[in-house]
């Protein structure tokens, strides 16, 4: 037979990393096993956001791209 609980994240950052015995007791029985936890990986600068691209060669890819808009523009009004 198993049983679920859960234990909130408040009490769990309470407890230190390593071993740890849990006890439940019922009128007619108990139920005893051990947690193991471990240390949370230190969180270092910013998150990966999966966003790795370059903005200046996008930058450079809109201004050509609107550098050539204008000169077909301006050929078209000039009849060149």
């Amino acid at each position: 037979m198993s049983i679920p609980f859960t234990l909130k994240k408040a009490y769990l950052k309470t407890l230190s990393a390593g071993k740890h015995e849990v006890e439940m007791v019922w009128k007619n029985g108990s139920a005893k096993t051990t947690l193991t936890l471990e240390e949370a990986p230190a969180e270092e600068g910013n998150p990966e956001t999966g966003d790795s691209s370059n903005m200046i060669l996008w930058f450079l890819a809109f201004g050509g791209a609107a550098a050539a808009l204008i000169v077909t523009g301006l050929k078209k009004r000039t009849g060149r």
